[in-house]
């Protein structure tokens, strides 16, 4: 977990925990009316949801994009990116927040926060059921 309120994920209540299995994590994107689902991209497993999720999920969930940890997709259909200085600040605020390690993925935003580069993430448009057999 982050500390993302930089971002607007605010107030905090915004940033909800989930456990960590498929069913858990479709009933909060369901009871929170998602209609914009973001899932990281990877290998895809099977769509583990109820007849009565699938339902709802048509129903509510809109667009489906994947991200990548790097900022960078695969045949983006869609990238943010801001003309102004601040999200750099605003993601180095995010980035301060982890912990302390070694992991790739933090050093090449560190990099790119401390290089002053602009942070640009790209996305992937993909269906209802390629996203929901993304979820982790």
């Amino acid at each position: 977990p982050a500390c993302y309120s930089m971002l607007d994920v605010w107030p905090r209540h915004k940033d909800v925990p989930v456990a960590e299995d498929v069913g858990g994590t479709l009933d909060a994107i369901l009871d929170r009316a998602i209609n914009v689902l973001l899932v990281p991209a990877g290998p895809a497993g099977a769509v583990e949801s109820t007849p009565v999720q699938m339902a709802s999920a048509r129903r509510t969930i809109r667009r489906c994009f994947t991200y990548s940890a790097t900022g960078s997709t695969e045949q983006p259909t869609l990238t943010v990116a801001c003309g102004r200085a601040e999200p750099a600040a605003w993601a180095r605020t995010v980035i301060d927040s982890l912990p302390s390690d070694d992991s790739a993925v933090r050093n090449h935003w560190l990099r790119v926060v401390a290089a002053g580069s602009i942070p640009e993430q790209s996305f992937s448009e993909v269906s209802l059921e390629q996203g929901l057999a993304l979820i982790r």
